[in-house]
């Protein structure tokens, strides 16, 4: 048996790490993508993929009748948790110089190990995000003409025609929310705001939803091999994604995106062994995820040009 297979769990670490990443919530993954806890690694889920995924139902019963019934189809998807891992080794010569901090060492290098999770987690989140194709025809926030109110307003009303729902969340790439706040148009719904700026909250007020929530994506990756000048770049960048979000997510809920995980949490536990050479502890950290766009009627995206 591996030295990995008789990695031991560690609770206090693995405490620490759902607080870690508790305190994360907010971030874009979590906010397009909802953990969606599940019974079982597999299982079915509702696709809301076409109109008649957000039909309306005659309730009228009559006395002594059957209600109708909402029913799911056989061509319904099934999601699959995929096991994921992640580690990160802490050298005796580390544990020995730590003296007595020797749990401020491991937290230390957990959080290390959590934030390299976030972000590979993030990126995979954006990948999936892109796989919705851009509304053509939009898009050109250069132009003095263009009004970028407008045209984000017409997707919450594409949105609500298609599904009967107003969209509730957009995200921002960094690039993107540069170029829609010192637009001469978006600057002239707000007095003053040549002074101050737009802010997210007085944006939201401008739109069709003036309670949707705005989150500014500023993740950004290297994308160099290892050993190699950096590359970096924004990983949203140019992009803007009018979405529908909904408070309570469940496998049932018309949301855009959700994450599937056959676990309580975003990591299921940490656990640690010792290399057969004994040189090293290495942290291990577990979860399970399957992300997917359950929604196709419930998101656009705009490409700025």
């Amino acid at each position: 048996m591996s030295v990995q297979a008789q990695a031991s769990y560690n609770p206090t670490l693995t405490n620490y790490a759902q607080g870690y990443l508790q305190d994360r919530a907010s971030a874009l993954a979590q906010f397009v993508a909802p953990l969606i806890p599940v019974v079982g690694s597999t299982g079915k889920y509702k696709k809301f993929d076409d109109k008649n995924s957000f039909q309306t139902y005659d309730t009228s019963r009559a006395i002594g009748g059957k209600a109708r019934r909402i029913e799911y189809l056989t061509t319904d998807p099934s999601y699959n948790c995929q096991p994921q891992a992640l580690e990160i080794a802490i050298d005796q010569a580390e544990r020995k110089a730590a003296g007595a901090n020797i749990a401020q060492l491991e937290e230390n290098k957990l959080q290390t190990l959590l934030s390299a999770t976030i972000l590979s987690h993030e990126v995979k989140v954006v990948s999936i995000m892109k796989k919705l194709a851009a509304t053509a025809n939009v898009g050109n926030w250069s132009s003095p003409d263009v009004d970028p109110i407008n045209e984000l307003d017409a997707q919450f009303e594409a949105i609500a025609t298609d599904t009967g729902m107003l969209a509730g969340a957009i995200v921002f790439g960094l690039s993107a929310w540069r170029k829609f706040r010192s637009h001469a148009k978006v600057i002239k719904r707000m007095p003053g705001a040549a002074l101050i700026g737009v802010t997210e909250s007085q944006a939201a007020t401008m739109m069709l939803n003036p309670a949707v929530q705005i989150r500014v994506a500023v993740l950004s990756q290297d994308t160099a091999k290892l050993g190699a000048a950096a590359a970096k770049q924004l990983v949203v960048g140019d992009d803007v994604f009018i979405f529908i979000r909904t408070p309570n997510p469940t496998t049932y809920d018309p949301g855009w995106m959700k994450n599937f995980t056959d676990g309580d949490s975003s990591v299921m536990g940490v656990r640690e062994y010792v290399t057969e050479d004994q040189t090293n502890t290495v942290l291990r950290c577990d979860w399970s995820e399957d992300i997917q766009i359950v929604g196709t009627l419930a998101g656009r995206r705009i490409t700025l040009s």
